[in-house]
């Protein structure tokens, strides 16, 4: 349809002639709930009485069940991400204890289905059966009238703010969270809506610390087609900040105090907000005082960051603007919120930003671009021979997305970086790196990283601290001076932010981005784009809401013979989901379990000797500490495929972590010439960093 056509007023014009359309259809049907069952109807292979259908029509009210959920057939409760229904094999099975009308809100929701299907599906629903269901989508969804009242125009564009106060009250609106107070992160990105458009909405997103199984939730949002003014866009968040501050948040008779921990954002947004020198200027690090260096580059001049150790900055500095070329002319809102640190308040170390789409990307994209002197050139056929070797392996199910070819890394989504650096870049860039200095330059980014990544090698935090640093340090000399760009110079400010925060996945970006799909999709066309995320938000908060989950009683073993120690954490017979580490280190492949009174015994095959996988020590420059750490501290090994296995028995609670198998060549992948593919004479073997007990 034209946009002349929707100005004119002729789109919906043919939209209402359709819908009469659709009601003299029905009406020429004459079907009534009386005679629906004795109706011809096309065989679903269901057989449907009287009793069914008025059950189904039963217009009692279901207010008790608000949330969308997934129920297992042990009655185990979870919620699910909207984006996605919740059971592969019955993904309707949240409407089981909704009537019609709640199930249809559900539904449609959930579904995103247009004005004209949903009202045509309303009519059908009416005269086919009689039922007691609204005539627009509008009264069914319960869209709000005045939302135009929410909005205001600002420069650049309009704003909605409908509230932090609004938002978690609504979605506690049937349970009192079981918390002692309220901590939350806060996350604005830019997000671009079309792509012959500059129009982009700007959302405000929250997630409370303390309950990190609830959904992030959107406080408000600016669009338009340019940036907004800092000041208009954030002051009134930052004055509803302040007061829950100063008086908590009531939940029913329990009132909590309200804080505001960190803004987790990107580069671009975190200088934006704090009124700073983009990331790319000589005075763009966030964190401390160093100044970068421009060098001459092939098509223009750059920026790096060459040194480590420079003086941090502090609150207090940043609020008396001791470094004039760090801020901009103006200040921030964000200044005035009470009690917040505007240094250690907003992190750098988003692992979505920072480690997956950041260092992780720089690493892999220069090896594959030639942009690193001390690698090796991968021609063609040998990328095609890692790719080959890479698209082979099968990884648990806990992993739900394989890994492309090579030919796609630019199109790797940040979860792919994920795991390529957790457990295959080890096995795969051995091969590829010329020096052996080199590969154990780059263990120092992955076990620094890797260590971060989980409490249990919370020990380790203060020595990955220095592994960063070294890299950071001795980076331009494996990979050249040029790549000292901002996201690897910020590497070394990743293990105050763990201490402060806890591990990377505890204040990443990865929960805040999934979220900003749906409010993508909620934008139909360019006109009015705010009223539209703000309607569809609206809708949603009806059905999204908080709800006493029924606490899973676990280990479980299901009909399939899938033995189930937590949730996030499952054995299987196949060989990707059968390798699991005890607390004595042993390495046990699952067989079978057996229940024994009211305890489950694991049956298995224990390894009976493995190796280190590597070994990483300092470099030869390092003067400043002297770093030697075994992949066996990290529960990495390295066992052989004769090697021999004895059966054994041991309890689920001697199960320390599950095991990703990764098959290690025989020879070099990019050995050339390449006629046969590599066969595989051992496993290295990573633990699954989520599944740690």
């Amino acid at each position: 349809m034209s946009k002349r056509s929707k100005q004119n007023g002729n789109f919906y014009k043919k939209r209402a002639r359709l819908l009469n359309d659709v009601a003299r259809s029905v009406d020429e049907l004459n079907i009534t709930l009386e005679t629906a069952s004795t109706t011809v109807w096309p065989d679903l292979g269901v057989e449907i009485t009287q009793q069914d259908l008025e059950s189904l029509f039963a217009t009692s009210s279901s207010a008790a069940v608000d949330s969308i959920r997934s129920i297992d057939d042990d009655n185990t409760i979870q919620i699910e991400d909207v984006d996605d229904f919740p059971n592969a094999d019955n993904p309707y099975n949240f409407m089981e204890n909704l009537n019609l009308k709640d199930a249809l809100v559900h539904l449609i929701t959930l579904g995103r289905a247009s004005r004209f299907l949903t009202e045509g599906f309303l009519a059908i629903l009416r005269k086919y059966f009689k039922a007691k269901v609204p005539k627009t989508k509008r009264t069914l969804l319960k869209t709000p009238t005045q939302i135009g009242s929410e909005i205001k125009s600002i420069q650049g564009g309009h704003l909605w703010y409908h509230g932090i106060e609004k938002v978690l009250s609504k979605y506690f609106e049937n349970i009192v969270p079981e918390v002692e107070k309220i901590t939350i992160d806060l996350s604005i990105d830019g997000l671009p809506l079309f792509r012959s458009s500059r129009k982009q909405l700007w959302p405000i997103q929250i997630r409370v610390a303390e309950l990190a199984k609830h959904p992030a939730m959107i406080v408000g949002s600016f669009g338009g087609s340019v940036k907004p003014s800092v000041e208009e866009f954030l002051r009134p968040l930052v004055e509803e900040i302040n007061e829950l501050q100063k008086r908590g948040l009531q939940f029913g008779d329990k009132l909590l105090p309200f804080s505001l921990r960190a803004i987790i954002a990107d580069s671009p947004m975190r200088a934006t907000l704090k009124a700073t020198m983009n990331y790319n200027g000589k005075h763009g690090c966030l964190k401390c005082t160093c100044v970068g260096t421009t060098i001459a580059n092939s098509d223009s001049n750059k920026i790096i960051f060459d040194s480590v150790n420079a003086d941090p900055r502090t609150d207090e500095g940043f609020r008396q603007r001791l470094d004039e070329l760090h801020h901009k002319p103006w200040r921030t809102p964000l200044e005035d919120i009470d009690g917040f640190d505007m240094v250690e308040g907003i992190p750098v170390s988003d692992r979505l930003h920072l480690v997956d789409e950041g260092g992780t990307q720089k690493i892999l994209a220069g090896i594959l671009d030639d942009n690193f002197e001390n690698v090796e050139h991968l021609f063609p056929r040998q990328k095609d021979a890692i790719s080959a070797f890479i698209m082979k392996i099968r990884l648990p199910s806990e992993i739900p997305r394989r890994i492309r070819h090579l030919n796609e890394v630019p199109l790797w989504k940040a979860t792919e970086y994920r795991t390529f650096l957790h457990y295959l870049s080890v096995v795969i860039l051995k091969d590829i790196f010329k020096q052996e200095a080199m590969f154990n330059h780059f263990l120092f980014y992955f076990c620094g990283i890797t260590i971060f990544s989980t409490k249990a090698h919370q020990q380790y935090w203060p020595l990955a601290c220095k592994m960063l640093d070294e890299f950071v340090r001795h980076f331009g000399k494996y990979f050249g001076r040029s790549n000292l760009i901002s996201n690897i110079h910020n590497l070394q400010h990743v293990g105050k932010e763990v201490m402060k925060y806890g591990p990377l996945d505890s204040y990443s970006a990865y929960e805040f981005e999934n979220n900003l799909r749906f409010v993508k999709q909620c934008v139909r066309s360019g006109t009015k784009i705010v009223e539209q995320a703000a309607g569809r938000l609206i809708e949603r908060s009806h059905v999204i809401k908080a709800k006493t989950l029924t606490v899973p009683y676990y280990p479980q073993l299901k009909a399939n013979g899938r033995f189930f120690i937590n949730e996030e954490f499952s054995l299987q017979k196949q060989f990707q989901n059968r390798w699991f580490l005890t607390k004595e280190n042993n390495i046990i492949q699952f067989t079978n379990v057996k229940k024994i009174e009211n305890s489950f015994i694991i049956c298995g095959n224990m390894v009976e000797s493995c190796e280190e996988l590597f070994n990483v020590v300092s470099d030869e420059d390092n003067v400043l500490a002297d770093i030697q750490l075994s992949s066996v501290e990290l529960c990495k090994f390295k066992v052989k495929l004769n090697v021999r296995l004895f059966e054994v028995e041991v309890p689920c609670t001697s199960i320390k972590c599950k095991l990703v198998p990764i098959f290690i060549p025989s020879r070099s992948l990019i050995q050339l010439p390449i006629r046969v593919p590599p066969q595989p004479d051992s496993i290295a073997l990573f633990p699954l960093l989520h599944t740690f007990l």
